[in-house]
């Protein structure tokens, strides 16, 4: 069975690629896995990957198109399991990201497909960045050019402003704008 998709497959040889030296990534936002299984694939450590795991809204009509069946409010993490048995290196991290606690240990990979807005970016921002390593960690903002599918809504902007307007901790490494995402070398510095 094909993992449904919003990005991660088409992203799958990007993402395999930064994953190939990483002993530790963060995954905000699974959703059914597509993007997990790529990063997966290749990492030789472990990918901590967090969602709140239930179906909603337009998540249906997604998955249906790929001939997977989900229902409104239905609970995916037993779901996302199955499709990614054959992984050993994944550790689920159900609920919202503010709920968790992060272990303390350096990211070398850091995936952002879950926080849009500016409350749960910066909260992410807050947990996590104070383990990014300069010069190595890479981040990857799958809603950095998102807004542009959205032009009424300023609030979409916040993802793409913030990181634009630190570029003493941001090195730009790559952009697609048809799939919304950018990715940055952290370069070091506060981030909040």
């Amino acid at each position: 069975m094909q993992i449904p998709s919003m990005g991660g497959t088409s992203l799958g040889p990007m993402l395999q690629k930064w994953a190939l030296d990483a002993e530790t990534i963060v995954e905000l936002g699974t959703w059914l896995g597509a993007g997990t299984k790529q990063l997966a694939s290749t990492c030789p450590g472990i990918v901590h990957t967090y969602d709140i795991f239930k179906i909603h809204g337009n998540e249906i009509d997604k998955a249906a198109a790929y001939g997977v069946t989900v229902t409104e409010g239905q609970d995916s993490l037993p779901l996302v399991k199955k499709m990614l048995s054959e992984f050993k290196n994944i550790r689920y991290y159900k609920g919202r990201i503010c709920d968790h606690e992060w272990l303390g240990i350096p990211i070398d990979l850091y995936v952002d497909d879950a926080c849009k807005y500016e409350p749960e970016f910066i909260g992410a921002i807050k947990k996590f960045s104070p383990y990014w390593i300069a010069g190595k960690t890479i981040c990857v903002f799958m809603d950095y050019w998102w807004y542009l599918s959205r032009p009424n809504d300023e609030r979409a902007k916040f993802q793409k402003n913030y990181i634009s307007n630190k570029p003493e901790s941001f090195e730009h490494i790559i952009s697609d704008k048809h799939l919304g995402c950018a990715a940055f070398l952290y370069k070091g510095g506060l981030c909040v």
